[in-house]
């Protein structure tokens, strides 16, 4: 026959409190925080090699457009990455025929396909980062990531492949 006193209790509430606590869910991180944002440079012209040559010397950092992402991390783990794109906005399209405006959408359609690519990095980076509990580790993987928009651009030669170009 078991005996009741105090300490039996005690041993009873505690093993009963351990018991539940396996039942409750572990905290969790929601999903990183995406702020997008996009910024233009303007173009003008009524041919291919007018805009080409354009975006070339105003683009940035010598490219015809450009994304750039951040992850960011609070000591919570509150993970957020933000995107800033770059594009070109043809100020004068309607000056010019029917075929540059054509040529001009399909290039624009696959310049943001590529850059959505390098976006999709950075939240790459961030989901990672939070998957690693914020840890030491982070700043490794941001790295990584960094890396890995370089190992794109030279795989897709800046878009090209992907038809970023007239």
């Amino acid at each position: 026959m078991h005996k009741f006193n105090k300490r039996n209790a005690n041993n009873a509430v505690i093993t009963a409190l351990l018991l539940a606590s396996l039942s409750l869910p572990l905290p969790s991180h929601a999903d990183p925080i995406e702020n997008e944002e996009t910024i233009t440079y303007e173009i003008s012209g009524n041919s291919t090699d007018t805009l080409a040559a354009q975006m070339s010397a105003l683009g940035p950092q010598g490219s015809w457009a450009y994304t750039k992402w951040q992850v960011n991390w609070t000591g919570d783990c509150t993970v957020s990455v933000d995107v800033t794109y770059t594009y070109p906005d043809w100020v004068d399209r309607e000056d010019a025929d029917q075929e540059t405006v054509d040529a001009w959408d399909e290039m624009m359609d696959a310049l943001k396909t590529h850059e959505s690519g390098h976006a999709e990095n950075g939240l790459n980076a961030a989901q990672e980062v939070e998957d690693a509990n914020c840890s030491a580790d982070s700043q490794n993987i941001v790295a990584k990531w960094a890396n890995q928009d370089k190992i794109y651009d030279d795989e897709t030669n800046h878009g090209y492949t992907q038809g970023a170009h007239f």
